[in-house]
């Protein structure tokens, strides 16, 4: 999304694909020195109409990276376990196709797609519908694999690659040997130390 963001920047810089007209006063979040590039008449270096086009590969960026923290780090913040893997590549089409939807009636006429200009809404619809079956999918094959026994988070599933037990299995105690009994030839035997006297010939 941070890719695609910079990639917009890129169209919005170019100036591609303008939205359509409307007052600067309805976009007091944008800032001035982009509603002066954006306004419809210009003269001598300066803006002559109080109209700008709506920058939407600007707003796109800027909606692209809000939507990449939102999903990295707000949603994991907040909700660490029970996530499926893989799941943000469903959150990520959702968020897609619901700001093309957004954005889509803003487009000037002139640049939409299709015989009846709803070709790009359809397109965006289609990303949150696959968006949507994405996130179905993974979370019922979670399921699935927790009510098998089957390992399903990333830990568990590092581990179990690894040839690991997975994380809610205790490992096995090391035992502890035997103490010792008399007799043991397995026992360790105590060392004598030697004396002086052992020295001496026998009858000094």
């Amino acid at each position: 999304m941070i890719a695609q963001a910079i990639g917009r920047f890129g169209n919005f810089f170019n100036y591609e694909v303008f939205g359509q007209a409307s007052e600067m006063s309805s976009w007091p979040l944008v800032p001035t020195w982009i509603r002066n590039n954006m306004a419809i008449g210009w003269f001598g270096g300066q803006p002559i109409s109080t109209q700008m086009y709506a920058p939407l590969f600007f707003i796109e960026a800027v909606f692209n990276i809000l939507g990449f923290f939102l999903i990295t780090q707000v949603l994991n913040r907040f909700w660490k376990k029970g996530r499926a893997l893989g799941d943000c590549l469903g959150y990520y089409l959702i968020w897609y196709g619901v700001v093309r939807v957004i954005m889509e009636p803003m487009r000037d006429p002139d640049f939409n797609m299709g015989a009846d200009g709803m070709w790009s809404i359809w397109n965006a619809a289609a990303y949150i519908i696959m968006g949507v079956a994405a996130i179905a999918i993974l979370y019922g094959v979670q399921i699935y694999r927790k009510k098998k026994g089957l390992p399903y988070e990333r830990g568990e599933l590092a581990a179990a690659q690894a040839g690991a037990a997975p994380s809610e299995e205790k490992p096995a105690a090391i035992p502890t040997p035997k103490p010792a009994e008399e007799g043991d030839l397995a026992a360790p035997k105590p060392i004598r130390r030697k004396k002086a006297s052992d020295d001496k010939p026998k009858g000094e």
